[in-house]
């Protein structure tokens, strides 16, 4: 696997935030639609989102963790990626057991449920407070920015 420097986690965190937010507005769309002809396949999209976001973020938390360990940092910056590690597995944990729940829902062929939906829609906060925090940490902090003499032009 090729380096990214300064590694693999902001590839794969972007990606999960962007599948959930798809994921959970798919599935809303779909509630709004109940009844139309084409909201089974909004479903079936939302639903794809919401595992493959699920799959996806399981490389994101072991990258997280990793940046954790091998990303330089000071002592004064480490009570800021503890704070964004526990928010990101909490984050992570709600999102899992919503696809968990989801997939069960699914191979019982249950159809979309406005609780799933109320679920997906309140699971956004703590992924936004998460993405906000690891933002926080890269722009506020400078944790993960490698900086090079003359490699922004003036």
């Amino acid at each position: 696997m090729p380096e990214i420097i300064p590694n693999w986690h902001p590839v794969f965190v972007h990606f999960t935030i962007a599948l959930y937010v798809v994921a959970t507005a798919l599935y809303a769309l779909g509630q709004i639609a109940r009844g139309r002809n084409w909201a089974g396949v909004v479903i079936v999209a939302a639903r794809i989102n919401l595992w493959t976001g699920a799959a996806l973020s399981i490389l994101t938390v072991i990258a997280g963790i990793n940046a954790f360990f091998t990303v330089a940092h000071d002592a004064s910056q480490t009570m800021f990626m503890i704070d964004h590690r526990r928010w990101a597995i909490a984050t992570a944990v709600i999102w899992w057991f919503i696809a968990v729940l989801e997939a069960g829902r699914a191979a019982q062929g249950k159809k979309a449920h406005l609780v799933v939906a109320l679920g997906l829609v309140a699971a956004i906060g703590p992924l936004a407070v998460t993405g906000w925090k690891g933002a926080e940490l890269v722009y506020r902090n400078g944790i993960g920015i490698v900086a090079t003499l003359g490699s922004v032009p003036r």
